[in-house]
């Protein structure tokens, strides 16, 4: 079973990929992919992005620092 803090990287990964994808295809194409697919037309979605982005880097790298945490534990409990 995939533990939580992996769980946390994987989802901070998705959010951080979709939110970056979505800024890329606005400045190629000049709109947000949701527009492309005729579900929403709004300028909101920029912040929308930004947030997704901190999040995503957020999830991850919080994760990524409890990981490194208890692997530290479990070597400091071994001497």
């Amino acid at each position: 079973m995939i533990k939580m803090s992996k769980l946390n990287q994987y989802a901070g990964l998705a959010m951080f990929t979709l939110a970056s994808t979505d800024l890329v295809a606005t400045f190629l194409t000049g709109h947000h992919i949701p527009e492309l697919w005729g579900v929403v037309n709004d300028n909101k979605m920029y912040l929308g992005d930004a947030i997704m982005i901190g999040y995503g880097t957020y999830y991850y790298c919080n994760s990524r620092i409890n990981e490194l945490e208890e692997k530290v534990e479990k070597l400091n409990k071994l001497k």
